[in-house]
């Protein structure tokens, strides 16, 4: 288990709400205090041809704004004791310059949603 993890989902915005069970599931399987979640879903500059992802504003419309909803309220029923912060720098409909992130604790581990190269494997 870890202290502090960061999840980086990358999975179409259609599709994550109804996952947002699984993803927790996990983060209570690996995580003992802090969790942070980055939200970067395919289409929103991820080079899918390669490990290098580009970190790019994703627009703060009404469907990432529930799925921000969904990760909090879904948390409060599967992983009540761990600290759940959904990260908000790259969520945005202005031309916001991106500041670092400053974690209460550090990442012990980052877990990502996807196959990042074809010999790992992917974590979901």
């Amino acid at each position: 288990m870890f202290k502090t993890d960061l999840l980086v989902v990358t999975k179409p915005l259609s599709q994550l709400r109804a996952i947002i069970p699984e993803y927790l599931a996990e983060l209570n399987r690996v995580t003992t205090t802090t969790a942070y979640i980055h939200i970067q879903p395919q289409g929103s500059g991820l080079n899918t041809q390669s490990v290098n992802y580009d970190f790019v504003r994703v627009p703060f419309t009404t469907e990432v704004r529930n799925i921000v909803k969904a990760f909090y309220s879904s948390s409060s029923k599967t992983c009540s004791h761990l600290d759940l912060r959904v990260l908000v720098g790259n969520l945005t409909n202005g031309d916001m310059k991106f500041q670092k992130y400053n974690f209460k604790q550090p990442c012990d581990v980052v877990l990502i949603d996807k196959k990042v190269a074809d010999d790992e494997e992917s974590l979901f």
